[in-house]
C-alpha cells in the first residue's frame, strides 16, 4: 500500500518565518506531494528545506505553480527549480517528467490552463484583455530573442502554447502507462468541475482550471492531484480519483487538513 500526502498552495512568501504546514505524523505517510504554489522563488526552496528537516527519511514529489514564476522570468525559473534538485535524493522536481516511486509512475507538469473551458466568447476575451484580468501577465517574465532585452511579459497566447505542449506530453505518458499505477500531478486542476464552488462562474473562470476532462477520462489514471484554486475537494472520474488539499493565503481559511492522507494499493 502507498500512502500519499498532498498539499498545495502553501505560499511561503506570504507566511511568517519559519512557517511549516499542519503535517500528518511521519509514520502515517510513505510519500509528501507538493502540487504547485509552495512560494515564490527563493521562499519556495527555504520553505521545502524546513519540510526537509521536518521529514528527513520522506520523499517529495513537487511541481511549481504559477507563483513560482513571479516577479522571475519563466524559462529561468524552471531552469533554477531543476538545478536544485538535480539529484537530490529526496526532493523530486517534475516539469513534463515521470517519476517511478513506491511501484507507482508519477507524472508531473505545471498544466496551465488553455483559457478555453468556457468557449470561444470567453476565450477570446482572455486572449485580448487578459493581461487586464491575470495577474500571470505582469507578474511573470517569458523569453523572446525579439524583444529589446530578451526577455518581455508572458502573454495568454504563451500559456495557451504551454497547456497544449503538456496535454500532448500526458497524453503519451498516459497512453504507454498502468492507468492503475499511474499518479498524475499538476498545478491547475484537470477538469472545469473542479472549480471553487465559492467563486460564480465569470470570464476568468476560464483561467483557474484546465480544460482536461476527456483527457482524464480516455486515460483513467489512479490518482490526479492538483491546486491552485483554493479549493480542498475530492472528485471521481471514473476510475480516476481528482484530490487537493490547498492551504491558500493565510486569511482565507482554506479548508486544509492534515488528515488528507490518500491510500493506494
Amino acid at each position: 500500500m502507498l500512502r500519499l500526502f498532498v498539499a498545495s498552495d502553501l505560499h511561503f512568501e506570504c507566511r511568517s518565518a519559519g512557517f511549516l504546514p499542519s503535517l500528518p505524523d511521519t509514520t502515517d505517510f510513505d510519500v509528501l506531494v507538493l502540487a504547485g504554489d509552495i512560494g515564490e522563488l527563493p521562499d519556495a526552496i527555504a520553505g521545502i528545506d524546513r519540510l526537509i528537516t521536518a521529514l528527513p527519511a520522506t520523499p517529495m514529489v513537487y511541481v511549481a505553480g504559477n507563483h513560482e514564476f513571479y516577479r522571475g522570468h519563466y524559462q529561468r525559473t524552471i531552469s533554477a527549480l531543476r538545478e536544485a534538485y538535480r539529484g537530490h535524493g529526496q526532493v523530486n522536481f517534475l516539469e513534463m517528467d515521470t517519476l517511478e516511486l513506491r511501484g507507482y509512475t508519477f507524472l508531473g507538469c505545471t498544466l496551465w490552463s488553455g483559457l478555453d473551458g468556457l468557449g470561444a466568447k470567453v476565450e477570446a476575451e482572455l486572449l485580448e484583455r487578459g493581461n487586464a484580468l491575470i495577474a500571470d501577465f505582469s507578474m511573470i517574465g517569458y523569453e523572446d530573442r525579439d524583444a529589446p532585452s530578451g526577455v518581455r511579459p508572458f502573454r495568454p497566447r504563451d500559456m495557451q502554447a504551454l497547456h497544449r505542449r503538456s496535454v500532448r506530453w500526458l497524453e503519451g505518458q498516459l497512453e504507454m502507462s498502468n492507468a492503475e499505477k499511474t499518479i498524475v500531478v499538476t498545478h491547475f486542476p484537470p477538469a472545469m468541475a473542479a472549480r471553487h464552488e465559492g467563486i460564480p462562474v465569470d470570464t476568468p473562470s476560464a483561467y483557474f482550471q484546465a480544460d482536461c476532462e476527456s483527457l482524464v477520462r480516455r486515460h483513467q489514471p489512479a490518482l490526479w492531484l492538483y491546486g491552485h484554486n483554493h479549493y480542498s475537494r475530492e472528485d471521481h472520474y471514473g476510475k480516476t480519483r481528482l484530490v487537493s488539499n490547498q492551504s491558500g493565503y493565510p486569511e482565507e481559511g482554506v479548508a486544509f487538513s492534515k488528515e488528507k492522507i490518500i491510500l493506494l494499493p
